[in-house]
């Protein structure tokens, strides 16, 4: 039975990040306000009609470069419509700034409306904001362009897919073999401590962009650029490994990383041993009783006779 429960509770955790992450058309569900004007703008735009944007935009974007930037956007697109069209991306902040002028209230919307024409990906950039009590408005609105090549399967598979790949499975599988073999073993000391140590202890890690094959040592690791130098010392990979993909134009990237609590386990299991509880005594087990000795009942004792 523990060993189901320890199984039970590993795919609770794997799925907390599913849990965590709701989909961009939920979370635009959540603010009808933002949803319509994505939608209206987005149905005017593949229509070609750029009158019924214009009450959308903001105030300080005049007309003349509205209608221009609009049109540059319609002249871009396939002139057919699209095979199929998601809103992928949908991020929501609402800012509220106090100082002795008073206090602000400021709502950022980004949003990504991908459109399909069969291998082709175009992405519509939405940019939103108000103040205080004022309706949302289009702020920036863009059209993207986006190459397969970088988000779509490697044409082959190098050294780096197959080493990371392998990776990225193994050091699961041993993490969670470690976990049923340690809840196997009695009267473990600090067992819920060594759980957590076994499944976050995964050090050093490793990333792969499995569409480049670009692969890197993310944790530990220094970044440099023109005025700067960053040092990263810890990134938790759970399970040590794993793999992630932020939307349908970005390329999965593949984590793995030693399974380090898992082997400190083991090591410390094979040479001075893990500590035990001390084992209970049953409540109806009895000590074993003492034979009575024949001078505590009055019997009589052969060196001593009466008399």
């Amino acid at each position: 039975m523990k060993a189901f429960a320890v199984a039970f509770v590993c795919l609770l955790l794997a799925g907390c990040a599913d849990l965590m992450s709701q989909s961009a058309d939920h979370l635009a569900n959540t603010d009808p306000e933002s949803r319509s004007i994505i939608d209206t703008t987005t149905d005017a735009i593949l229509a070609g009609e750029i009158d019924a944007i214009l009450p959308l935009l903001h105030p300080q974007i005049t007309e003349q470069a509205a209608r221009q930037g609009i049109g540059d956007i319609i002249e871009f697109l396939p002139e057919a419509d699209p095979d199929e069209r998601e809103l992928a991306g949908f991020y929501r902040t609402d800012n509220v700034t106090t100082t002795s002028d008073g206090t602000v209230r400021r709502s950022l919307r980004e949003a990504l409306v991908l459109l399909h024409y069969g291998e082709d990906r175009y992405g519509l950039q939405f940019n939103l904001a108000a103040v205080d009590d004022e309706p949302l408005r289009i702020t920036n609105l863009r059209v993207v362009t986006y190459d397969p090549a970088s988000y779509g399967p490697p044409s082959e598979l190098t050294l780096a897919h197959h080493v990371l790949r392998a990776a990225a499975i193994a050091s699961p599988a041993f993490v969670l073999f470690t976990l049923i073999a340690m809840f196997r073993l009695k009267r473990v000391k600090r067992r819920i401590l060594w759980t957590l140590f076994i499944i976050v202890v995964c050090y050093p890690v490793f990333q792969l962009n499995w569409s480049t094959g670009q692969w890197s040592m993310i944790a530990p690791s220094i970044q440099t650029s023109a005025n700067q130098l960053n040092f990263k010392l810890l990134e938790f990979t759970f399970f040590g490994g794993g793999a992630v993909r932020a939307s349908v134009v970005d390329p999965w990237v593949v984590s793995a990383a030693v399974p380090l609590g898992a082997l400190i386990f083991w090591i410390k299991l094979a040479t001075v041993g893990i500590r035990r509880k001390p084992p209970k005594v049953e409540r109806n087990q009895r000590l074993p009783e003492e034979e009575p000795d024949p001078r505590s009942d009055g019997a009589a004792d052969p060196s001593n006779p009466p008399g």
